[in-house]
Formats: structure tokens, sequence, C-alpha cells
């Protein structure tokens, strides 16, 4: 049996279409926040964020489980609390992205894009 590699791969951003294309969410869930995958793996995918603390990360056992090597385990924390949504880097090793620019902690609005290893997300706020 071959070993397995779980390391982290590094993921050229400067490769990424900055253009941010067009989504339909369906019936909104009030109250609730929203990741969608708009690019990359499962794309279509979307994570109903329900609770207020939540990691996004290569670990199966994050609320936001990112099934790629250019992710790392745990990538990013996102808190939720009082109405404002923030996205704080883990020290990750391809960084996290939000409207384009590389962050180490950033808030969200509704419309947020946010790029992690291949993945482009929406955020939306209900």
């Amino acid at each position: 049996m071959a070993p397995i590699d779980d390391k982290t791969q590094s993921f050229p951003i400067n490769n990424i279409d900055p253009t941010m294309p067009g989504i339909d969410l369906g019936m909104p869930n009030h109250g609730l926040a929203e990741l969608v995958i708009v690019r990359g793996p499962s794309t279509g995918q979307n994570f109903v964020l329900d609770i207020p603390e939540v990691t996004i990360g290569r670990d199966p056992n994050c609320e936001v489980f990112l099934n790629d090597r250019t992710v790392s385990r745990r990538h990013a924390h996102l808190s939720l609390q009082g109405g404002r949504a923030v996205i704080e880097d883990l020290s990750s090793l391809n960084g996290t992205w939000v409207n384009g620019a590389i962050v180490s902690q950033a808030e969200l609005t509704s419309g947020s894009s946010i790029q992690i290893g291949t993945f482009k997300m929406i955020f939306t706020l209900h």
C-alpha cells in the first residue's frame, strides 16, 4: 500500500479569474449565513452556517470541509456574532483571500467572495 501524502500543496492564486459568476441560492434561510462554492471542486455545494463559530479546512472534523490538498487542515475560522461575520486565516500555506485581497482577518458582508485554495465561495447573510 502506498503511503498517503497529506501535505498541503502550494496553489498560485494569481491564476484565479477575479470575476464572480452569478449564483442562485434559492429560498433564503432567514437569520442564517451560507457559503456557496462557485468555483473549484464541489461547485454548487453550500454550507448553512447556523452556529457562531465555524472552522474551514481539509480536516473532516471542520464544519466547512474542503477536500483538496490546496487547503490546509485548519485553514480559516469564521465567527458569526452580533450581526457581524469575521473570517481569520489560521496561518495557512496558501492564505485566505477576501474580495481578491489576501487577509489575515476580514469582516465579511453579504456577497463577499472568499478564496481558499482552489475553492471560491460566496458568503451570504440572510
